[in-house]
Formats: C-alpha cells, sequence, structure tokens
C-alpha cells in the first residue's frame, strides 16, 4: 500500500485454499518502505509478517484467518502450506497508508 492509501478487505482471509494440494510461496523483499519495520506481532494477525512503517495504522478485527484451509489434510498427508522467504513481508504498508482486515 502506497503513502496515503487505504485498503479493506472483508472477505476474511488473505488467501482461501482449494481443493487439491496447493502451496503459497511468498518472497517479495521490497525495500521501497523506508522507515518500515517487519512485525509479526499484529494482534489477530500474529505470525504474518507485515512490513509497516511507523506512520501506518493496520487493523485487523478479532475472528480475521489471514490463510484460510491451511495445513488442511487429505488422504493422511498435509496439503496446502504456505513458504515465506526469511525477510519477506506478507504485506506492505507505507506512511499515511492504512490496513483493515475483517471476517
Amino acid at each position: 500500500m502506497g503513502v496515503g492509501s487505504s485498503f479493506s478487505l472483508n472477505s476474511g482471509s488473505l488467501v482461501a485454499f482449494g481443493t487439491g494440494i496447493n502451496t503459497l510461496n511468498i518472497t517479495s523483499t521490497s525495500g521501497i518502505c523506508a522507515g518500515c519495520s517487519l512485525t509479526t506481532t499484529i494482534p489477530n494477525l500474529a505470525g504474518v509478517p507485515v512490513l509497516v512503517h511507523p506512520m501506518a495504522t493496520v487493523s485487523v478485527a478479532p475472528g480475521f484467518l489471514p490463510f484460510a484451509g491451511l495445513g488442511t489434510f487429505a488422504g493422511g498427508n498435509t496439503v496446502n502450506t504456505i513458504n515465506i522467504t526469511p525477510g519477506a513481508a506478507v504485506l506492505q504498508v507505507a506512511a499515511g497508508g492504512k490496513l483493515t482486515l475483517r471476517p
């Protein structure tokens, strides 16, 4: 999200895995967010790496499930996995940006 932008997601998840074996690979390590810090401690989004500028707002409502269907089992095997490269961000919010996630 760029400077001064606002984004609201009301569908309940960033990714909703379908049937079959699915993998999400996140490798972006964008350096365009000067002054941002990578955090995984945002309430109701814990563990999801987000690159956040100190002057940005991130709001995640209780009940928001970032990755619907993650780790589902089928035939004794784990399907629906996520691979996040160390240092990569799932979301990036620049100065003045406002991100709202709701179920």
